[in-house]
C-alpha cells in the first residue's frame, strides 16, 4: 500500500479573510487549530470551529471564509488504499488526526535521516485512522437513524405517514432510504408500515368487539374496503371471515 505527502504547512488567517475556490490534484485535509469560519466543498457550505478539520477529495473546488483570526495546518496527499471518503468537516474528538500532523511536521520540517520513509509510514497511519474515524461515524449514523425511523413507524404507524419526509431524516435521497431500509429489515418502508398495520388489526379483530370499520380506521388504512382487500391478500381471509373461524376453533378447543 503506497502512500505519499505532497505538501505540508501552517499558517494564521484573519478575520474576514476570504481565500477564493481553488482545488487540488491530491487529497487534502485542512485542520482547524484555531478559529471560527465555514468552507463550500463542492457547493456544500460547512462550518468550522477549532479542533475539526475539513477533508477534500481530488479535484473537489473549495474555499474558506474565516469569521475569526483562524490558524490551520493544511496537507495535501495521495495514497492507493481501497477505501473512499466523504468530502466534509469533521470534528477531531480526540485529536488523533492533529498527532499525527504534528508528527508530520516535525519530520518534515527537522529533516533528520529517513523522514521521506516515516513520512510515508505517517500517511499511511493518518489514512487508515481516517477510514476508522469517518466511515465509523457513518455506520454508527445509520445505525442512529435506522433505529429512530423504525421506532417512529412502530410508534406512529396508525397515523398518515409522509415517506419522503422521513427519509428528509436521515439525509439520503428517497431511493438510498428504501434501499438502506430493506437492507436492515427485509421490508421496504412501505410494506414495513403495512404489516405493522395489519397485525396491529388482526390483534384487534381477536381481542376486541370493535367492527371492522372501526379498525380499519384505528389502524390507519384509507377505507375498510382498502383493509380487506390487504388483509385477505396477507391472511388469505376477510377480517370478518378471519374473527368468526378463530373464535369458532377457539370455542370448539374449549369444548
Amino acid at each position: 500500500m503506497g502512500a505519499k505527502i505532497e505538501y505540508l504547512y501552517y499558517e494564521t488567517r484573519s478575520p474576514q479573510h476570504y481565500q477564493d475556490l481553488h482545488r487540488h490534484h491530491c487529497y487534502e485535509i485542512v485542520y482547524y487549530r484555531t478559529g471560527v469560519g465555514y468552507t463550500n466543498i463542492d457547493k456544500r457550505p460547512f462550518p468550522y470551529h477549532e479542533n475539526t478539520f475539513s477533508f477534500m477529495n481530488p479535484f473537489c473546488n473549495h474555499d474558506r471564509h474565516t469569521s475569526m483570526e483562524t490558524e490551520f495546518i493544511a496537507i495535501g496527499f495521495s495514497f492507493d488504499f481501497p477505501v473512499t471518503f466523504e468530502n466534509g468537516v469533521f470534528y477531531d474528538s480526540h485529536n488523533e488526526v492533529l498527532r499525527r500532523l504534528n508528527q508530520m511536521k516535525e519530520e518534515m520540517f527537522t529533516g533528520r535521516i529517513h523522514y521521506r520513509f516515516r513520512l510515508e509510514l505517517l500517511v499511511q497511519d493518518l489514512v487508515i485512522e481516517l477510514d476508522r474515524m469517518l466511515n465509523g461515524q457513518r455506520k454508527a449514523h445509520e445505525e442512529e437513524w435506522h433505529a429512530y425511523v423504525k421506532n417512529y413507524m412502530d410508534l406512529h404507524f396508525n397515523e398518515k405517514i409522509n415517506l419522503q419526509t422521513l427519509a428528509s431524516l436521515t439525509a439520503y435521497s428517497y431511493d438510498r432510504f428504501r434501499h438502506k431500509f430493506k437492507e436492515s429489515t427485509g421490508f421496504s418502508p412501505h410494506h414495513y408500515l403495512l404489516v405493522k398495520r395489519l397485525e396491529s388489526a388482526k390483534e384487534k379483530l381477536l381481542l376486541t368487539n370493535k367492527s371492522v370499520t372501526e379498525i380499519s380506521q384505528e389502524c390507519g388504512f384509507s377505507s375498510s374496503s382498502q383493509f380487506c382487500h390487504l388483509f385477505k391478500k396477507r391472511f388469505n381471509e376477510i377480517p370478518s371471515k378471519f374473527r368468526i373461524d378463530k373464535l369458532f376453533s377457539e370455542n370448539n378447543e374449549s369444548n
